[in-house]
């Protein structure tokens, strides 16, 4: 287990600990063997709403995961790079973004495009 999690009362990362409820794993590495002899590795986390991509170090802890998972451990550093690629504009709670109906894939290429442009 790389964190736990500790339930709030509320949405927001101010909000006070739900003390009724105790820590959780939050993020976790797994190394297995499938049945056919090939090792494998997983990284997992239960974070991962559209407002937590705005935090530095949820998206180190991602980056960092992925590598890890997929056997890059010499490119872990912390000046490695995790700023956001373009504008990102995350929503709150199920439903509050809707994607703007029919976009594409070309219409979010460029640097300043919205990462995923929202409907009005």
């Amino acid at each position: 287990v790389l964190a736990m999690a500790q339930p709030l009362q509320g949405m927001t990362p101010d909000s006070p600990p739900n003390q009724k409820m105790p820590p959780v794993p939050g993020a976790w590495t797994r190394s297995y063997r499938s049945k056919a002899g090939k090792q494998g590795r997983v990284f997992t986390s239960t974070y991962g709403a559209s407002n937590d991509i705005l935090s530095e170090g949820y998206r180190r802890l991602l980056i960092n995961g992925c590598f890890w998972a997929v056997g890059l451990e010499d490119q872990i550093v912390p000046s490695a790079e995790v700023g956001l690629v373009g504008p990102f504009n995350p929503t709150w709670g199920r439903g509050g973004g809707r994607r703007k109906p029919g976009t594409r894939p070309a219409d979010m290429a460029g640097w300043e495009t919205p990462i995923v442009p929202l409907a009005k």
